[in-house]
């Protein structure tokens, strides 16, 4: 079954009230109205207060990422009007970043494809793939066979090439999924600016190599598209986890063995020939029935602590986005707990992660181990040096 943009949290915050998306979004899916209509007035709230708004008028600056005519409001980013300089100047810079991502990734989006189709075999194309990634610093890369539920249905955005609703019809049949990490001393102050500006920074810079791999492909004789912040067309995390690039864990993200569940994710969707890579399986499942860290550390209880089983076997952990969304507009940050909370994002012996799978001992020498260090999690309460105290 094929997931519907449409569904997703972020979606359904934007839809307008009294329009004819809204009206019809609710008229097929009424057991979503009061929670979304709870979160729209706290959202709202948040952010009047976030820019000083008063009787209507702003005190404050706002910033956008992107136009609001691309994308529909969806990546606003509003700075205190009480802040230091040193911290608007750290804003700004994640501005700068997000603009310069959208123009290489408009850049990509208009590039032709190159008329003379360059003949390199799948595996040697695979590398050299991998390769240019990791000259853009990446190493948790992956390729995946595109199946037929492996896109969203329909769009749940408008952007200057789609309209909210739009049926999503891709004739790609492989993604090259990549994991941006984002930085451990940003992501364990979360949730906190700092954490905030690690995420954002972590998105254009997916956006930006996954646009830069795009423009590559297209050089080389074959058509390419970005799937990445700017516009997804995927719920990618499943396509990561199909690239190999880890599983999926109880904290409702993709877990990495090196990196944890502290990372951006973005792709490039290709009829490039290449060879795919399979699922991995380092016994995170197991693993994250014995953790529980994200789960008793997020505040609003949003991770389940019993674990479901999918139709086709798989163990998974239910997920209360509607808790998760209203955390991360309390909290005006991005949340990011669950991040800073899982052992792999801290760095786990790569030797013992490779003796995990089937066996709890090792596991428990794993959980142990991050216990003596961190605690119940890596937490550091004192704000970077160039942040203002919280």
């Amino acid at each position: 079954m094929r997931y519907d943009e449409r569904d997703t949290v972020f979606s359904r915050l934007l839809l307008k009230i009294g329009s004819n998306e809204f009206d019809e979004y609710y008229s097929q899916n009424p057991g979503n109205k009061q929670c979304d209509m709870n979160l729209k007035m706290k959202k709202k709230e948040k952010m009047a207060k976030s820019a000083g708004i008063s009787n209507g008028k702003s005190k404050g600056i706002l910033f956008m990422g992107k136009s609001e005519e691309k994308s529909q409001n969806k990546s606003i980013m509003s700075i205190d009007p009480n802040s230091s300089d040193h911290e608007y100047a750290a804003f700004r810079l994640m501005v700068e970043y997000q603009r310069l991502a959208s123009s290489i990734n408009d850049e990509a989006l208009n590039m032709d494809v190159n008329p003379t189709k360059r003949n390199i075999p799948p595996e040697t194309m695979s590398v050299l793939v991998k390769e240019f990634l990791k000259l853009s610093g990446l190493d948790a890369v992956g390729v995946a066979e595109i199946g037929p539920d492996d896109l969203y249905s329909h769009r749940g955005f408008s952007t200057e090439l789609h309209k909210y609703g739009d049926e999503i019809n891709l004739d790609y049949k492989y993604a090259i999924v990549f994991a941006v990490p984002l930085e451990k001393d940003y992501i364990n102050r979360a949730p906190s600016k700092e954490l905030f500006m690690s995420a954002m920074l972590g998105y254009a810079k997916s956006s930006e190599v996954a646009a830069r791999l795009a423009m590559y492909i297209k050089d080389l004789g074959f058509d390419a598209l970005t799937d990445s912040s700017f516009t997804y067309h995927s719920p990618i995390s499943f396509l990561a986890e199909k690239a190999g690039l880890g599983q999926m864990g109880r904290c409702n993200s993709v877990v990495n063995p090196k990196y944890g569940n502290r990372t951006k994710l973005a792709a490039v969707l290709t009829n490039l020939p290449l060879a795919a890579d399979g699922k991995i399986d380092f016994g995170l499942k197991e693993f994250c029935e014995l953790c529980r860290r994200c789960e008793n550390n997020c505040p609003v209880k949003a991770i389940a602590s019993e674990s479901s089983t999918s139709e086709n076997g798989e163990k998974y952990w239910k997920h209360n986005h509607i808790s998760c969304m209203e955390m991360w507009i309390n909290s005006g940050n991005s949340c990011g707990i669950c991040m800073s909370a899982c052992p792999f994002s801290q760095g786990t012996d790569e030797e013992l992660v490779s003796r995990m799978k089937d066996s709890p001992g090792v596991m428990a020498e794993i959980l142990e181990k991050h216990s003596e260090k961190y605690g119940k999690r890596n937490y550091i309460k004192e704000p970077l040096d160039f942040m203002p105290p919280k």
